[in-house]
């Protein structure tokens, strides 16, 4: 199961990075790139590790950008 969801999760952010569009995303795109990058480390760390606490500080960077897109909507 967690081998499941560490795999789902890694694909989701894969997919998030890249539909970035930084030709004419520019600083914003670039940002949210560095955003992934950080939570796919912490996810694949924590994994790796097994250091929960890894897993979960990417967590709240993720609800934040998806609260913002449930507000667009």
């Amino acid at each position: 199961i967690k081998s499941n969801a560490f795999s789902k999760s890694l694909s989701a952010i894969y997919i998030l990075q890249s539909s970035l569009d930084f030709e004419n995303g520019g600083e914003i795109a670039q940002n949210l790139f560095d955003l992934y990058t950080f939570c796919k480390n912490g996810i694949m760390k924590g994994f790796t590790t097994r250091n929960s606490k890894l897993i979960y500080d990417s967590i709240p960077p993720i609800e934040e950008i998806l609260d913002g897109w449930k507000k667009i909507g």
